[in-house]
């Protein structure tokens, strides 16, 4: 069974207000808003019907197109360089984190079946959904999870590595003494576990309080390319394949982001 990303998407880069409005546009004219472009930069948030003259992509007569003022322009697309607010509201748009936080700070996850710490604190057991797919019809499975928290937690490429790091053997990889990082487990086709070096109950708060920064990548797109070409790769400048409930259409350096 296919996820309809559709109804599954509650945050979509943007304020409640700006839900408001396109809930009142919908409901006063009955289209479907169906192009979505993110601007970066100050200036008003506004929702166009059919082509008019915007100076950002808009849709057709059919279509509705919101243009929403990112709070931080987002300089690049990659999960691996510094973090910017903007970078994350995109990645929000087009991915599924592991976990993430609601508004009242709970934890909750669209990707995950479960997720639970070990009464001692040092395992971290992660159980995918079976019906979640990328938009290429491929199954997101414990590989892709593995993939991408193996890249977070290499510092040679990730900024991200010592937010979520005491992995057990994360030191080793990092210093080429392994091939692969000792505490990441593929149990299943849906399960994956994370053992660390010391007890640490606030591993799981802290990868939710990092959703945005943590988009799970594609293993079938990225699992053969060797971490030294992860910075250059194509891939990170289009998002071809990508598993939320929108699809990036093109995005600016500095000026906007546009989805399907």
């Amino acid at each position: 069974m296919k996820v309809n990303r559709s109804s599954t998407w509650r945050r979509l880069l943007l304020i409640a207000t700006v839900f408001a409005l396109v809930a009142a546009a919908c409901t006063s004219d009955g289209a479907d808003p169906t192009t979505t472009t993110a601007a970066g930069g100050g200036g008003e948030t506004t929702t166009t019907q059919g082509s008019g003259d915007s100076t950002v992509p808009s849709g057709g007569e059919d279509e509705i197109v919101l243009q929403a003022v990112m709070s931080e322009e987002a300089t690049d697309l990659h999960p691996l360089t510094t973090g910017q607010q903007g970078k994350g509201h995109v990645f929000q748009a087009i991915f599924m984190p592991l976990l993430e936080t609601d508004n009242e700070k709970q934890i909750i996850s669209r990707l995950l079946e479960s997720w639970e710490m070990s009464e001692d604190a040092q395992t971290a057991t992660l159980v995918l959904r079976d019906d979640i797919e990328w938009n290429d019809g491929e199954q997101l499975t414990a590989e892709d999870v593995y993939m991408s928290l193996t890249m977070y937690l290499d510092a040679n490429i990730s900024n991200r590595a010592a937010r979520i790091g005491g992995v057990l053997g994360q030191q080793d990889f990092i210093d080429g003494n392994a091939d692969t990082i000792e505490g990441l487990t593929i149990v299943d086709d849906f399960t994956v576990t994370v053992d660390l070096e010391n007890p640490d109950a606030a591993w799981l708060p802290n990868i939710a309080a990092q959703a945005e920064d943590l988009p799970i990548l594609p293993h079938h797109v990225l699992g053969d390319v060797p971490h030294s070409e992860m910075l250059d790769h194509e891939y990170f400048r289009t998002y071809p394949v990508s598993s939320g409930p929108y699809q990036l259409v093109e995005f600016v350096d500095g000026q906007y982001a546009e989805f399907v």
